[in-house]
């Protein structure tokens, strides 16, 4: 069976502690940042199917890990 790999970027640990139960509930293998430079690291050393993002966090918030990932993908792709 392939887990469906998802990443969890948000500042408030209770809402993180939240949607992971849910998503692991329902069988997703659930990887937490607890703020966007967290999630930009994580982003380098794993893939993920899906990435949930708080987008109003302090210094790295949400937009700016799109950006970056945005941008990634544009490398990546050769664009």
């Amino acid at each position: 069976m392939n887990t469906e790999k998802i990443l969890l970027v948000d500042d408030e640990r209770a809402i993180r502690l939240a949607v992971r139960t849910a998503l692991t509930r329902e069988g997703m293998q659930v990887t937490e940042a607890a703020d966007g430079s967290e999630a930009l690291e994580l982003l380098k050393k794993q893939q993920f199917h899906l990435v949930i993002l708080d987008v109003m966090m302090e210094h790295v918030g949400g937009y700016d890990v799109l950006q970056a990932m945005r941008r990634s993908e544009e490398r990546r792709v050769g664009k």
